[in-house]
């Protein structure tokens, strides 16, 4: 800190007038709880979206209202995210202060403790205050508008926009699916339409070619086809074919509904229209989930201030680390409190006042506890053991391991442990935070806590391969300020190591790192996510077979297949209709069968009806069991009908060649294939991206501005390559661009920084 700070802070006297020194402490804890909100809302955020543009394409929605839901949705991140950026800014900001000595020159001057406190505190107050509004109006009809949105969405699935092997439509009533369209999705060929009535009517239509328009009014979908084949098949009658040599038909989105109501859901009320009638149990815990909220907001310098203070010497990460893990457990808890009270198991009041009543004591020992910034105090003590069971010390090396020792060796090693700890820290934080999120479902559901356990276990693999890329790029950044404020890189450097030469020193930790993104891309996280989504969808349900609901539509080895339940181990259908086409593209025959079953990876078919198309008429032939030469397994058919947001490079290369069961757009699939090319590139990336910070001054280390440059392009990154990758997956882009577009852009501006800063 420097002297004028000192001096005014000394002439300010012990009163409560604002002075630079409140000022200075301001301004470093506002820029750094900026970086940490930035940084956790980013991630929070994009994941969400990149989750709804996958289930709004796989299930047909009108991608036209993606916009407006990602739009509605800010607040409730924001209020999501608030808690854990505001510790980060604590943390980094005391640390700060703490590295600098310039906690000593405040003591010196005449500073208290007391002093430093009263600033966070009241920046907890303002960020109380903040939060309220946000979590208090804005959520609430965000919430509303997303919700709103999203069943807009459903309603009006068909649109003027078609993918290949997609299936769009509402409901049961139409299904259009195409085998190939064009860039824009209106030419299309192959198609297959199929339309439903409540009576259980069917039309089938198949063509070559046809084209898919908006109508004048903005509101009918049309289609005109080329030469073409129907079926016709009403209850009571025999089933009729027939040709075309064309075929118009349009077909309106459903008319747009009044909206629902808000408040239906306390989650939508605002704070005033909660505090009018508290009598609902649902309302009641609502409210008082929100109040806690800002309380616990004035409690976070308390936790934080100690917690920093005790992490010196070689510990703060550990001391980010335990501080995160308290913070986010305090807030589950209130989640939990939450959701328990909505349920009428517990009494919401007396549940939130019993978490403060225990929180409460527990900081006020810590910081009383921990006053003494020198000295061997308790917190210092846990954190030091904490730390010796988590690594413990190694023996003295021999001499000739020290012989051996190499200067590339002690950056790698340095980088690696940096990086493993930033990967802990950040899966931790991310994962308490969607925990959070989604701790009301879990527990409506019924799972209990061990659901919640089960949940975050299956959440980390996902977390941890979604956010690979910022893991390293903060690892390294820390690695590197960390060696240059102890006078390691002046070492380095003086031995005439240039930067080219540091960047081969880091590169078996970069090339690790892609391979961990492999490991994980292509095995934990897609292992994870299949299992997440068969537990969601199966848990709970219950059925002789073990049905796991409803799978609707799906392709397999050039047959468009609809079926009506699926049992959970994937052997045995229900009602089943089978669309077989000829290279022509049109219908050749329908199969509807009441069930099928695998043995094996052999499927039959149990009462089924065949219905072959010749000219003008349909030969049909029943048979009580026929032999399904369908290209699937039962696990594969499991899997696809999970619906899992994340599958393996090698299942998308078996979907997208026909030889495995899928319901996804053939856009999707192939954007996961040359992703996975891309994949192991994003962590090399953030590594060349942070290697400049080796170049800072060794007596003040890397400067702010520098560190949010790095950081912040790491998120801009993360940013337009989630943007990217959305367009592929949806069809707004060709697959190839969508995956290369952003790795191959800030490659070249992170190659660019490097020589420059080397130059």
């Amino acid at each position: 800190m420097s002297g004028l700070h000192a001096r005014a802070a000394r002439r300010a006297g012990p009163g409560w007038r604002v002075t630079l020194l409140d000022l200075y402490l301001a301004r470093l804890l506002a820029a750094r709880l900026a970086l940490g909100l930035g940084l956790v809302f980013t991630v929070m955020m994009l994941e969400r979206a990149l989750r709804l543009a996958t289930q709004m394409a796989a299930a047909g929605a009108h991608m036209g209202f993606l916009p407006e839901m990602i739009w509605n949705l800010v607040p409730h991140y924001v209020g999501l995210a608030l808690p854990a950026a505001f510790l980060i800014g604590l943390l980094m900001t005391v640390s700060r202060l703490e590295e600098g000595l310039e906690i000593e020159a405040m003591l010196a001057a005449g500073i208290s403790l007391r002093r430093i406190l009263t600033v966070l505190v009241t920046a907890g107050v303002v960020v109380g205050a903040a939060g309220l509004v946000v979590i208090g109006w804005l959520e609430p009809h965000g919430l509303f508008g997303y919700r709103s949105a999203r069943e807009e969405a459903l309603r009006a699935g068909w649109t003027a926009r078609a993918q290949p092997w997609a299936f769009q439509g509402r409901g049961g009533d139409i299904t259009l699916t195409a085998d190939e369209t064009d860039a824009g999705g209106h030419a299309l060929r192959g198609v297959l339409i199929v339309r439903r009535a409540a009576s259980g009517a069917e039309s089938v239509l198949t063509a070559g070619q046809a084209t898919l328009r908006l109508g004048p009014d903005g509101r009918t979908a049309a289609l005109d086809a080329g030469r073409g084949r129907f079926l016709v098949d009403l209850p009571g009658r025999t089933v009729s074919t027939g040709a075309f040599d064309s075929y118009s038909l349009s077909d309106p989105f459903p008319a747009r509904e009044a909206r629902r109501v808000r408040g239906t859901v306390a989650a939508e009320l605002t704070l005033d229209e909660l505090a009018r009638d508290l009598r609902p149990r649902d309302r009641r815990a609502e409210f008082c989930a929100r109040v806690a909220w800002v309380l616990s907001a004035v409690m976070a310098p308390f936790l934080a201030l100690p917690m920093a203070l005790a992490g010196r010497r070689g510990r703060p990460l550990l001391g980010m680390l335990v501080a995160g893990v308290l913070t986010m457990g305090f807030h589950l808890q209130l989640r939990l409190v939450q959701s328990l009270g909505a349920q009428g198991r517990i009494e919401p009041l007396n549940a939130t006042l019993g978490a403060f009543a225990v929180a409460l004591p527990l900081l006020a020992w810590l910081f009383l506890s921990n006053r003494r910034l020198l000295g061997d105090t308790p917190l210092a003590r846990f954190l030091r053991r904490l730390q010796q069971f988590l690594a413990p010390p190694r023996p003295p090396p021999t001499f000739e391991a020290r012989a051996h020792a190499t200067v590339a060796g002690y950056v790698r090693r340095s980088l690696f442990v940096s990086i493993v700890w930033v990967a802990l820290a950040m899966v931790s934080l991310l994962g308490m935070i969607d925990l959070c999120e989604r701790t009301g479902a879990i527990m409506s559901r019924g799972f209990g806590l061990p659901g919640l356990a089960r949940y975050a276990a299956l959440r980390a693999p996902i977390l941890a391969e979604q956010s690979l890329g910022l893991i390293t790029l903060i690892g390294a950044a820390a690695a590197f300020a960390r060696l240059v404020t102890g006078g390691e890189i002046t070492a380095i450097r003086s031995l005439g190591v240039s930067l080219y030469q540091m960047t081969r020193m880091v590169l078996p930790v970069g090339l690790a790192m892609a391979a961990a993104s492999i490991l994980l891309s292509e095995v934990a996280a897609p292992a994870a996510q299949l299992g997440l989504a068969r537990w969601w969808s199966a848990e709970g349900t219950q059925g002789a077979q073990g049905a796991q609901g409803t799978m609707s539509w799906f392709r397999t080895g050039g047959e468009v297949v609809n079926v009506a339940a699926l049992s959970a181990d994937g052997e045995r259908l229900g009602g089943v209709r089978i669309y077989r086409r000829g290279a022509d593209g049109l219908l050749a025959e329908r199969v509807v069968a009441r069930a099928a079953s695998a043995s094996g990876n052999t499927w039959t078919l149990e009462d089924a009806m065949t219905s072959r198309v010749e000219a003008n008429a349909a030969r049909q032939a029943w048979a009580p069991s026929a032999r399904w030469p369908a290209a699937m397994t039962p696990a594969e058919l499991s899997a696809a009908a999970a619906g899992p947001l994340q599958i393996s490079a090698r299942s998308a290369w078996r979907a997208a060649s026909g030889a495995a069961p899928t319901n996804l757009s053939r856009g999707f699939l192939v954007t996961r294939l040359n992703r996975a090319l891309t994949e192991p590139l994003v962590p090399m990336i953030m590594l060349v991206m942070a290697l400049p910070l080796a170049l800072s001054p060794a007596r003040t280390g890397p400067s702010f501005p520098r560190l949010v440059w790095v950081l912040g392009g790491g998120l801009v990154f993360v940013v337009v390559d989630g943007i990217c990758l959305a367009c592929g997956q949806t069809g707004l882009a060709p697959p190839a661009w969508a995956a290369w577009c952003a790795p191959t852009i800030f490659t070249g501006l992170a190659l660019i920084a490097l020589v420059w800063r080397e130059a």
